[in-house]
């Protein structure tokens, strides 16, 4: 079980850098899944695109927290000899890195929105 969950974290790192590379190149097509979606975010696919490639260091950022979760709660197991020891530390550990995680989202998506504010008044 932890092991799949281990797994599923890197997996999940792999995916946002793979979204990193798409939205660094302008590559990431606007859609109603992933990245910021907000009314002024999504109002064209150019303030898409501009928005997406300014920020998409998020999606790095994102990438590196969900590997050391998935590290963290590896060597939790390793040296506590499996699930049925698991280490407190460890919990604490992945609850941070989670609300770091989402704390940031959250703020930068409000920069974000900001940003495409001023983009779309531009034109």
């Amino acid at each position: 079980m932890v092991a799949a969950l281990c797994v599923l974290m890197m997996v999940l790192a792999i995916y946002f850098v793979w979204l990193y590379r798409k939205a660094k190149l302008g590559n990431l097509r606007r859609n109603g899944q992933v990245g910021f979606r907000t009314k002024a975010i999504m109002s064209s696919d150019e303030t898409w695109g501009y928005i997406h490639a300014k920020y998409s260091w998020l999606f790095l950022s994102e990438a590196v927290i969900m590997a050391l979760m998935s590290i963290d709660l590896a060597f939790s197991c390793i040296f506590t000899k499996g699930v049925s020891a698991f280490d407190p530390t460890c919990l604490v550990i992945l609850w941070v890195l989670l609300v770091i995680m989402l704390g940031a989202t959250a703020v930068i998506g409000i920069y974000a929105n900001s940003a495409a504010n001023n983009h779309n008044k531009r034109g």
